[in-house]
């Protein structure tokens, strides 16, 4: 067989294990093992096992990623042969074969990758150095924004690692089968009408911004994909913001959220006197889910933000090592504004007349109340006004029935959607609802930030009795809500994944 044929053979192969990929569940259950590593390097690329009983057969097989993955925050390697491991990762079923699959997070205590990882928040040329990990509580807030970024147009072949629950695109320009750019084309939630994300092996051309970053690949905000507009320019800015503040800046400075622009803080002239801290910091705030904070007892967290402030280092001044988030004091009174979406509300069931802003206290470990914060459930927004910045502030409410629809006309009798069965689930639940006549309908998934991810029906139906089915295999555990809209009708229950 000659060395050109051998080589498409190869990425062939690669290309239908991709494919087959895309149809498994990516993680059901995380553990850690210690073992002795196997390694077969019959093969092109080298395949890892682990031997967990000494009987030198393999019990798992490892899955490091793609052969050219790497971490870039922390020294860990492949293992070799006959090397003794503990292994933290994620099982699921081999698709080929009796062993079960250890998805690799940690090898020996060191980072390895996050299942989870929120790299469509991940802009930065300078990193904080307490990295976003699985199982701390550091949030997703990240240092140095680039001041400008180049827009560039590139032309290569697509390559994705399906082994993260929020699938990785990377482009190959040159032909050497390795990434030269990592494909940032925006949270997992987002998609445009006419297009979809590429597959691996796709040639594509893309147009987008460039970010430089120190020890990593650069990063590419995909703008436009093959000629056509992925996400349009004025967007990005939404997306890519975070606020570099000079000390004795005279301007009023406006920092709000990348994915929700009416949630965010003024920093007025004169926040910094007494400021006994570096001579330039970045702000940033950034949405985070409310089941990833602490609950009161009193009442439920519907809606979470992390503020973050770096300083040159990197480093965030507003965290602490507990993880929720520590206070800075400021010379002068701050705005602060948070929004919280319709899906939100009617999802977690919130009564506005209860609303309340709560902060992170550090030192207690508790929650305390905003005394006078106002509420304003026209345009769902909570406002209030402080001379401090604390690193978690969460909005709480009692609760009512959920997925009550409040309009003026009265929901017709024949119109009803069902609670999820079963619930919790995984990673597969049935969503039943009723129909009273013909219609227009929309059934949506929303994650627990109240932002889309997936539609499941679109289109007129006629009057019945429906049961959808949803696979959330490729989404991770937690609260998400099911939106069902019909003939100028909403109703939203909630439901609840667990892996």
């Amino acid at each position: 067989m000659s060395k050109k044929w051998f080589t498409f053979l190869v990425a062939a192969i690669a290309l239908l294990l991709v494919v087959q990929s895309q149809a498994q569940i990516r993680v059901l259950q995380e553990i850690t093992v210690s073992g002795t590593a196997i390694v077969d390097t019959v093969g092109h690329h080298a395949r890892y096992f682990l031997d967990t009983d000494s009987d030198q057969v393999a019990d798992y097989r490892l899955n490091f990623g793609p052969p050219w993955y790497q971490p870039d925050s922390s020294q860990a390697v492949r293992p070799q042969n006959g090397d003794y491991v503990t292994i933290t990762g994620g099982v699921r079923d081999s698709s080929y074969d009796s062993l079960q699959v250890l998805v690799v997070y940690e090898i020996n205590g060191q980072f390895w990758r996050d299942p989870y990882d929120p790299f469509w928040l991940r802009w930065a040329r300078k990193m904080h150095h307490w990295r976003f990990a699985r199982h701390n509580r550091h949030g997703f807030a990240f240092g140095w924004i680039n001041d400008s970024l180049p827009l560039d147009t590139l032309q290569g072949t697509v390559m994705v690692d399906s082994t993260f629950h929020f699938w990785h695109y990377y482009l190959n320009t040159n032909g050497d089968s390795l990434p030269d750019y990592f494909l940032n084309f925006g949270p997992p939630w987002y998609q445009p009408d006419s297009l979809q994300r590429p597959a691996a092996g796709d040639q594509v051309e893309i147009v987008g911004f460039v970010a430089e970053r120190l020890d990593r690949l650069p990063m590419v905000f995909v703008k436009d994909l093959n000629g056509q507009t992925w996400m349009d320019a004025n967007i990005w800015k939404h997306y890519k913001h975070a606020f570099r503040v000079k000390r004795h800046d005279k301007r009023r400075h406006h920092v709000y959220c990348p994915y929700d622009s009416l949630s965010g803080f003024w920093l007025n002239p004169g926040w910094d006197r007494n400021f006994h801290g570096p001579n330039e910091m970045i702000f940033q705030m950034v949405q985070i889910m409310p089941q990833d904070v602490p609950q009161p007892n009193d009442a439920q967290v519907f809606a979470a933000f992390q503020i973050a402030a770096f300083n040159p280092m990197g480093e965030n001044m507003l965290q602490t090592n507990n993880g929720y988030g520590g206070m800075m004091h400021l010379a002068n009174k701050t705005k602060i504004q948070l929004h919280y979406n319709r899906i939100q509300e009617l999802g977690y069931g919130v009564n506005e007349k209860t609303i309340q802003v709560r902060v992170w206290n550090d030192e207690t470990q508790s929650w305390q109340v905003v005394s006078d914060a106002t509420v304003d459930p026209n345009t769902n927004t909570v406002t209030y006004e402080t001379e401090s910045l604390n690193g978690v502030v969460a909005l709480t409410s009692d609760t009512k029935a959920t997925g009550v629809d409040d309009t003026p006309t009265a929901l017709p009798k024949e119109f009803s959607l069902e609670q999820n069965y079963p619930n919790p689930f995984n990673p597969t639940t049935t969503i039943p609802f009723v129909l009273g006549e013909n219609g227009h309908v929309q059934l949506t998934i929303y994650n627990a930030l109240g932002q889309k991810i997936q539609t499941l029906v679109n289109e007129n139906m006629a009057p019945g009795q429906y049961k959808i089915q949803w696979n959330a295999g490729n989404f991770p555990s937690g609260i998400y809500f099911y939106e069902l809209k019909w003939n100028g009708h909403q109703l939203v229950r909630r439901m609840t994944l667990i892996k």
